[in-house]
């Protein structure tokens, strides 16, 4: 059995279950996740202020937890403290901007992202993707203007908008949901639109179990 720990690095539980409930459909007899919030972290991660006050608390929470846990995810769209937790601690860790866009760059093309804020979700996302050696496959960065704590199933429609405008305008043939506000919805939209939507979830907890597995078997030699 590999428990997989994912931990939401803002404090809306709201979003947390949300995260849980998709998490959730990984789950068999080998899997099983928990998901937590970060009670000290900020209600929504928006600023560069923000994501340090995130993942100073993400990593915290990781190492008071070590031991606990065969794996974890960092369920926030720009990972944050991922590179820190991986120097820190034994477990592997995931965040779920990287896990989607590996398995978006996977689908062959170029693949778009979707932010739930404003603006300056491009310059943000645009680096991300080159920090991850895969800027080159990002073929446009969008987002809907609802803000984190704003997203919900009405969030819909602004989604299919811009998922049609990846595919037509920019030739996206995958959709990163940049936001972890929309856990439940890639399989919704990846049945409406025809091609791969990812809301980065299951890609992250399926990606931390992998490396659970693979170390434990090369533990036992």
């Amino acid at each position: 059995m590999t428990k997989v720990l994912i931990i939401n690095p803002n404090s809306t539980e709201a979003i947390t279950q949300r995260i849980l409930a998709e998490a959730k459909k990984l789950e068999d007899d080998q899997l099983s996740v928990e998901a937590i919030s970060s009670e000290n972290g900020p209600p929504a991660i928006v600023t560069a202020a923000d994501e340090i006050s995130a993942a100073y608390h993400v990593l915290k929470e990781l190492q008071r937890r070590e031991g606990s846990y065969d794996a974890a995810v960092i369920a926030c769209a720009s990972d944050p403290g991922l590179s820190a937790a991986r120097e820190l601690l034994k477990t592997p860790v995931t965040g779920i901007f990287e896990s989607a866009a590996y398995v978006c760059n996977m689908h062959g093309g170029r693949f778009s992202v979707i932010g739930s804020c404003d603006w300056q979700d491009i310059p943000c996302f645009t680096e991300t993707a080159r920090r991850y050696g895969i800027g080159g496959h990002l073929a446009s960065v969008k987002y809907i203007g609802t803000g984190v704590c704003g997203v919900d199933q009405s969030s819909l429609p602004l989604l299919d908008e811009k998922i049609e405008e990846a595919k037509t305008r920019d030739g996206a043939t995958a959709v990163l949901l940049g936001c972890a506000a929309f856990a439940g919805m890639g399989g919704v939209l990846t049945e409406r639109h025809g091609i791969y939507v990812s809301d980065g979830i299951c890609e992250a907890v399926a990606m931390a179990k992998l490396l659970a597995e693979i170390r434990r078997v090369r533990a036992n030699g």
